[in-house]
């Protein structure tokens, strides 16, 4: 009969065992366990917090990103139709060596720089010839990064030069 069964059932409920709910064998949590249990779920929170602010961080730096390839990408392909492809492929490697050679000679400046500091504070003669030695060295590159340079400019003419330029002065100020 069914007014049976439904008190019958109604009687079990209080035997089921809900999930979540502790075993009856497991004693009440004490006090010092509750607190650690909150210090926990407060280290979590903060954390989640940090995580959130780097996403958008993240979100923030991804989102300038595109944009600026978008605006390089515009800009290319402005100055590649003004001075056309095959120009642009053609000067290449004159800016190639060009950066080159500025980046040798900032670094002879700088072992220059160096090499004159150690004179003037009477550095010891082992660190005054290392120093110089590397002085040396940085002049000879520059030197042969210099010729190779002077040899594609010749071939290339000034005026390749010129009509390039602002194509090669954007990227790099885009890739710097």
């Amino acid at each position: 009969d069914m007014a049976g069964t439904m008190s019958a059932h109604t009687r079990n409920r209080s035997d089921v065992i809900c999930e979540g709910d502790p075993p009856e064998s497991e004693p009440a949590p004490d006090s010092e366990e509750i607190e650690l249990i909150q210090t926990h779920l407060e280290e979590m929170n903060s954390a989640a917090a940090h995580l959130n602010i780097c996403q958008n961080a993240l979100h923030s730096c991804e989102t300038e990103r595109t944009e600026t390839l978008e605006m390089w990408a515009a800009r290319s392909a402005e100055l590649t139709a003004a001075a056309g492809v095959h120009r642009i492929a053609r000067a290449r490697p004159y800016f190639v060596r060009k950066r080159r050679m500025d980046d040798a000679r900032a670094a002879v400046e700088e072992a220059s720089r160096e090499y004159l500091e150690a004179l003037q504070a009477n550095a010891e003669e082992e660190e005054q010839s290392k120093l110089l030695q590397e002085h040396v060295a940085k002049l000879e590159d520059f030197q042969i990064v210099q010729k190779e340079f002077s040899e594609s400019q010749q071939a290339l003419g000034t005026s390749m030069v010129a009509l390039v330029k602002p194509y090669f002065e954007a990227e790099q100020e885009f890739t710097s």
